[in-house]
């Protein structure tokens, strides 16, 4: 354990007065319930709130200033809100933290219940992100919500100069295209793209590899990460645009039918008026071995082929599932 505490200390560069807040944010909430002690679940929360203030911070660093006028000062900044958000949506994002976790090699030291190690949960961005914010939630209490510390340990934990090109995103939307992909696969997939690095040696350059909702889209090359990611993004939008012709017009606005999300989807197409408003119908029957109790739905759709019907152990699963089938059908 100390070994572990001593090279987190030396990656953050920060050196823990209070060593246990360390090993605490590193303990799963699903291990403390089964063996008892603390976890690190309400360190994330306060390593989240920490975490949009060190980027608002660096931000305001780069692109503002105090300008004095007379004998009156105020803060000056060439940029609107719009562009800030822009800039620290992709600072916060699951996926950057998560990238962050896996190059800092601290994945591997979460203390995890058998079940989340034989599921391999360490490898999820989710649970890598957590990781993250818990840290960086240990280091603001341990150092008594010292603002400068914070930024310190977050400017150390992701290498922003090196990831970004902050040029780049306070371009025009309609001409960044990194801006464009990312709007792309969050309204489609909800989730953003990936990519993926590699090094020419040879023109002493990069080469970045777009990928949406797991799939290759397209590579770019540059003399550095955001360039040859910039690079990538124009390549994949035009590709994207060119898709898009053969999508219909139900999943241009909720994305690809999800058996998870799909009520939400069938009343958001309703809510822009793309369909009539959709009725379920309940029945209540036994199952196939007539053992447990379950409901079934019918979700009629004036738009869609015909009524579709689906069992559930519930009346809400019965009516997830029956709304999947038409949102399937109307997408076809």
């Amino acid at each position: 354990m100390e070994k572990f505490i001593k090279l987190v200390e030396e990656k953050i560069g920060y050196n823990f007065s209070n060593k246990c807040l360390l090993e605490q944010a590193f303990i799963r909430k699903s291990y403390s319930s089964e063996n008892g002690g603390e976890n690190n679940e309400v360190l994330e929360f306060i390593g989240d709130k920490a975490l949009d203030n060190a980027v608002i911070k660096l931000m305001m660093d780069r692109y503002g200033k105090l300008l004095s006028y007379g004998d009156k000062t105020y803060f000056h900044t060439e940029f609107d809100e719009g562009v800030f958000t822009n800039i620290k949506m992709n600072l916060v994002d699951k996926t950057y933290l998560a990238n962050a976790i896996e190059k800092l090699g601290f994945k591997d030291y979460l203390i995890l219940n058998e079940g989340d190690i034989s599921q391999n949960i360490q490898d999820e961005p989710s649970v890598k992100e957590d990781l993250f914010e818990a840290i960086l939630g240990a280091v603001t209490l341990d150092s008594g919500w010292d603002f400068k510390v914070i930024v310190r340990v977050v400017e150390r934990m992701l290498d922003i100069t090196a990831d970004f090109d902050f040029e780049e995103l306070i371009e025009d939307k309609n001409s960044n295209f990194v801006a464009l992909v990312q709007e792309y696969s969050q309204g489609y997939f909800n989730k953003v793209p990936d990519y993926e690095y590699e090094s020419n040696e040879d023109k002493n350059s990069f080469i970045a590899k777009l990928y949406i909702d797991g799939k290759y889209i397209s590579s770019g090359e540059g003399l550095s990460k955001p360039k040859a990611r910039k690079e990538a993004a124009l390549k994949g939008y035009g590709l994207i645009k060119d898709r898009d012709k053969g999508i219909n017009k139900y999943e241009k606005e909720v994305g690809k039918p999800s058996l998870e999300n799909a009520i939400q989807q069938v009343n958001e197409l309703e809510q822009k008026k793309l369909i009539n408003k959709p009725t379920y119908e309940y029945t209540d029957n036994l199952d196939a071995l007539g053992e447990d109790k379950r409901w079934g739905c019918f979700c009629i759709i004036y738009e869609a082929s015909q009524s579709f019907y689906a069992y559930g152990k519930t009346k809400q699963d019965a009516k997830r599932i029956a709304s999947y089938l038409a949102l399937e059908d109307l997408m076809n």
